[in-house]
């Protein structure tokens, strides 16, 4: 599977580039702060392998970063 072909058209993951799994976790990185307990909307998550927990997308902001797509 090429990398390209590892991603969805707006750049959402679809299976590891590294490893082929299709499964992934995500860790919310940055969120907007209202002041209250355990936080607002995210605003940045990253996109782990389930498998080899490499970084396999970003997203921040409404959009996943190109970069690890290839179409960047």
């Amino acid at each position: 599977m090429s990398r390209a072909d590892c991603y969805y058209s707006d750049g959402s993951p679809r299976a590891c580039p590294e490893c082929g799994h299709p499964e992934f976790t995500e860790k919310v990185k940055d969120f907007i702060d209202f002041g209250v307990p355990g936080g607002g909307p995210p605003t940045e998550v990253q996109y782990n392998c389930a498998k080899c927990d490499a970084i396999v997308a970003y997203w921040a902001y409404g959009g996943f970063d190109p970069a690890f797509s290839g179409a960047a």
